[in-house]
């Protein structure tokens, strides 16, 4: 059987990602302006509560069945019957988790109802065999999957939402959303793999929790880190500082996929360069990080300065509030970029644990300070949180780093970013008269232009990336014809 190219899977994947997340965006855009900042939160409150559940529903299984389905070690069709038999347990206990937070929490009754409609489609959760095609390489089923997703929700709204009175239609839209995407794997599987009926063989559950919980863990305390806020927002602030918050964050969810789509790229090279000697990895380290020292301070520093406007210009006037937070977003974003170099590390050199626990301290870190900020400084006590968090990771994935090999660059990338950056913000300060996307595309041109002439990233070093994506890409070729 011939194997799907790294570079092929990569490229469809992450095409189907990012044209579902900029279908998901447009929505965003549209909702925030039809609905009012009152009734975008409600929708942003709602959803942050249905991850939670959603989580209880899964328990790690989707991080985890891709890799039965890889190894076949059992039939596609009993881990099929099983993970959704699980799932459909599971999601019993995950709407009683939504009916006691509904219970418990002081929210609205139309808040209260849109929660419970988001949690009708728990059921569409414990349906969704994007795991199966994942493991099987199928990346063009999964991504065509998404991207319906989002197409039928945008569809939707733009049908049924014209304002804050369909607030209430919103959940409704996405229920239909997942049940098209749901509906599509399902029939694409049975004719693949063939029909089953979900159903629990004890042996075969009882493994698949045990390799899940850990996994499920690891994705509680991510949750803590990127979904916590929101909540809590929701509680102590209300529905309006929710719905601004929401939007702040949504603006950086298409940065953080292209972050998370690059690191995806450097995993299987990491992961091949630690088994050739500590020279090697260094190698590889010192240029990934110079690459992202390159592009992250242009990013942040344009994401900072053109915040306000593009906040305006993207959802209106009332969510002017929503820039300060953004700003701190951005700078949180930056963080990440560059701390991702050491925990890629870790999990290369197999030091999973050692990276869960610098999770669990962010998580804590997090959590505490969204309860001391939130209700003093609202949405910026909020923001900050996550940047306290994100240099928290950045500190001690550098510090394990060191440990392991020693040899760890980053402070001598620092200077001619500073310098690359410090021009470009000039630039872009001048032409203040100009329209934002022309000062925004003025802005990225120069610095691009800027980190290229200051030797800040320089050609040899994505030559060097290409041929290893290349090298890879050999690799695979070979082990699919042997």
């Amino acid at each position: 059987m011939t194997v799907p190219s790294f570079s092929r899977n990569l490229a469809l994947l992450s095409t189907g990602q990012i044209i579902g997340r900029l279908i998901l965006f447009g929505t965003t855009i549209y909702l925030t302006r039809v609905l009012s900042a009152e009734n975008f939160g409600i929708t942003a409150f709602a959803t942050g509560v249905l991850a939670w559940a959603a989580l209880i529903v899964d328990f790690g299984l989707m991080q985890y069945a891709p890799l039965e389905v890889a190894r076949q070690s059992l039939p596609a069709t009993t881990l099929m019957r099983n993970v959704i038999g699980l799932r459909l347990v599971l999601t019993l206990a995950g709407f009683g988790a939504l009916l006691l937070f509904v219970g418990i929490a002081p929210v609205t009754s139309v808040t209260a109802l849109v929660i419970m409609i988001y949690g009708i489609s728990l059921v569409t959760t414990a349906a969704d065999l994007d795991w199966l095609f994942l493991g099987a390489q199928l990346m063009h089923v999964s991504a065509a999957a998404e991207i319906l997703n989002q197409a039928v929700m945008l569809t939707g709204v733009l049908i049924f939402v014209h304002g804050p009175e369909d607030v209430i239609l919103v959940p409704i839209v996405y229920l239909v959303s997942r049940l098209a995407s749901s509906a599509f794997l399902i029939v694409m599987a049975f004719r693949r793999f063939g029909r089953v009926m979900p159903g629990i063989d004890r042996q075969v559950a009882k493994r698949l929790l045990l390799a899940a919980a850990p996994l499920a863990g690891t994705a509680g305390l991510a949750m803590v880190s990127h979904n916590f806020d929101l909540i809590y927002i929701g509680l102590v602030l209300g529905s309006a500082p929710a719905g601004l918050y929401a939007a702040a964050y949504r603006v950086v969810w298409v940065p953080t996929l292209l972050v998370t789509s690059y690191y995806v790229v450097l995993r299987p090279i990491f992961a091949k360069a630690s088994t050739s000697g500590i020279g090697t990895i260094e190698s590889l380290l010192g240029r990934s990080t110079r690459i992202t020292m390159g592009l992250v301070p242009g990013v942040v520093a344009g994401g900072v300065l053109l915040a306000e406007p593009l906040v305006t210009l993207l959802f209106g006037q009332e969510y002017a509030a929503a820039t300060q937070p953004l700003q701190l977003l951005f700078l949180a974003l930056g963080l990440l970029t560059i701390s991702r170099n050491y925990r890629l590390i870790l999990v290369c050199f197999n030091r999973q644990g050692m990276d869960f626990w610098i999770m669990s301290g962010a998580a804590a870190i997090n959590l505490v300070l969204n309860i001391v900020l939130i209700p003093h400084y609202g949405l910026t006590g909020a923001a900050a949180a996550t940047v306290a968090s994100e240099v928290f990771i950045l500190i001690a994935g550098y510090i394990a780093t060191w440990i392991l090999i020693r040899h760890v660059p980053l402070g001598r990338y620092l200077v001619r970013p500073a310098i690359t950056v410090s021009l470009m913000l000039a630039l872009v300060a001048v032409t203040g008269p100009l329209p934002l996307l022309a000062r925004a595309m003025l802005g990225a041109v120069s610095y691009i232009v800027l980190i290229f002439l200051m030797r800040v990233i320089t050609v040899t070093d994505v030559r060097a990336f290409i041929e290893s994506l290349a090298a890879e890409r050999a690799i695979e070729s070979t082990e699919a014809g042997l």
